[in-house]
């Protein structure tokens, strides 16, 4: 991954917590997130534990993106906690998943998730996802 992108005075660029295990598909949100203008700042939490360990000790990210199959607490186990946790409501977390069935998608809606994205192939349509994240954090 590069480095993270760098702004000449006003605030820092909004950070996404990106929650998941696959490194190639981490490699490939960095890589999309430098595209995105204003550009994003990716941190990674590997595992649902580690997630929810940012939940209790971190600052609320702007956004999440959730892989839906996480090793340990998977990500109903986040969203639940991510629901529960304090400053922490109003986040959107977006659960993605290389699964395309509607019940995981209507799983994911059910536990809170703001939105459910197949995971995309390609530095470009990883940024559209990264786009639409997001949008959901602008004011209405």
């Amino acid at each position: 991954m590069g480095s993270p992108p760098v702004r000449t005075g006003g605030s820092p660029p909004p950070v996404v917590l990106v929650v998941d295990d696959n490194p190639d598909d981490i490699v490939v949100l960095g890589i999309a997130a430098e595209l995105l203008v204003p550009p994003v700042t990716v941190e990674v939490a590997e595992s649902g534990d580690l997630a929810l360990g940012r939940l209790r000790d971190g600052a609320p990210p702007a956004a999440v993106l959730l892989d839906w199959n996480l090793p340990g607490p998977g990500a109903r186990a986040v969203l639940d906690g991510a629901r529960l946790a304090v400053g922490w409501g109003a986040v959107p977390i977006v659960v993605y998943s290389g699964d395309d069935d509607p019940a995981v998608a209507a799983e994911a809606l059910a536990h809170g998730a703001a939105a459910f994205e197949v995971k995309p192939v390609g530095v470009d349509a990883v940024a559209s996802v990264l786009e639409r994240v997001m949008a959901l954090t602008e004011p209405a």
